[in-house]
């Protein structure tokens, strides 16, 4: 006999059941309640599933569109910072020739060497830029004005492009809250019509299927994934989720063969790079698999490089945290 209080579960929070298949579930369950709905027992479920459905797809609509943009406004962050490097490298020879590098001007320019600028992140790009302009309006009667013009659109175009970035950073916090709050609408919803149709056909579980797709939710059989460390498993649906630091590769140790093959869903918002290596510390090859914010992707072992080898995610994002679900099918 079942346990009873399982009755009283939230069955569709699952790890497993991602955005897209729950909307896929939702989709059918709305047609198939329609279809099935002759003598109009079920009318007052149809407006209401509809609704949480359209709300909840809007809302993850409106994420992954922001998702989006704000990547590509940190690639032109990045970018920015990529060039504004080179630029402070290749002028320390120019600002050493005419001040000397013992001179309060280069101190002004070069206060640590290169070094400060070699490393710079976005956490000191401003300062480092402000500080630089400033250098170079302060020495401008000693330098040529195209190269102080440089800096200062760099900067500007930096302190724009980082505007942007934060405020998609921001509305994509909010989103990611009227989504949570959507999906749960609708979990609640599908569950709340799978216990009234219950209610009318109490025995008989072949009607089931009659209003309901069990396998959008779980198109796969999922294997136990035997691991060494690396990563948490929810035991309940055998999914095993990892969390990657910005800008770091880390390895999740598992027990697989060459004829397994997983099913990967990237659960964060940012792109994640997934591959096989005989080494930890390998690079990322040119055939690595390349995983957008919230897609799914099932591949074979042996197509993420030589089988029984280190298996390996990257996150090369410089400010935010990747989030990922690996299942073995």
């Amino acid at each position: 006999m079942m346990r009873l209080e399982n009755i009283f579960r939230q069955v569709f929070d699952d790890t497993l059941v991602n955005d897209d298949r729950l909307i896929k579930y939702a989709e059918v369950a709305l047609a198939r309640l329609q279809q099935n709905n002759a003598d109009g027992k079920f009318t007052d479920l149809i407006p209401a599933l509809r609704s949480a459905l359209e709300n909840f797809k809007n809302a993850v609509a409106s994420k992954k569109t922001l998702v989006a943009q704000r990547e590509g406004s940190t690639k032109g962050v990045d970018e920015l910072i990529a060039e504004f490097k080179k630029k402070a490298l290749q002028r320390e020879g120019l600002i050493r020739d005419i001040f000397g590098v013992d001179s309060p001007a280069y101190q002004e320019f070069y206060p640590l060497g290169t070094s400060e600028y070699t490393r710079m992140t976005k956490t000191n790009a401003d300062q480092l830029m402000r500080r630089m302009l400033t250098a170079y309006i302060n020495n401008a009667d000693k330098l040529p004005e195209e190269r102080r013009l440089e800096i200062e659109k760099l900067y500007t175009d930096y302190t724009t492009a980082r505007a942007t970035q934060l405020e998609k950073a921001a509305g994509i916090s909010n989103k990611q809250v009227e989504k949570t709050q959507g999906r749960a609408a609708l979990e609640i919803q599908l569950q709340y019509n799978l216990l009234t149709i219950a209610r009318e056909f109490i025995g008989k579980t072949e009607m089931y299927s009659t209003y309901f797709e069990h396998n959008l939710l779980f198109p796969y059989r999922h294997k136990s994934l035997e691991r060494d460390g690396g990563g948490e498993e929810d035991e309940e649906s055998g999914s095993y989720v990892m969390t990657l630091q910005p800008m770091s590769t880390r390895k999740a140790e598992f027990s697989i063969s060459a004829d397994d093959t997983l099913n990967l869903y990237n659960s964060g918002d940012t792109p994640l790079s997934v591959y096989v290596a005989t080494t930890a510390d390998a690079p990322v090859p040119a055939g690595a698999l390349y995983l957008e914010p919230e897609s799914e992707e099932v591949i074979a072992v042996t197509d993420l490089g030589p089988a029984g080898s280190t298996f390996l995610l990257v996150n090369n994002n410089t400010s935010e945290e990747g989030s990922i679900e690996i299942a073995m099918i």
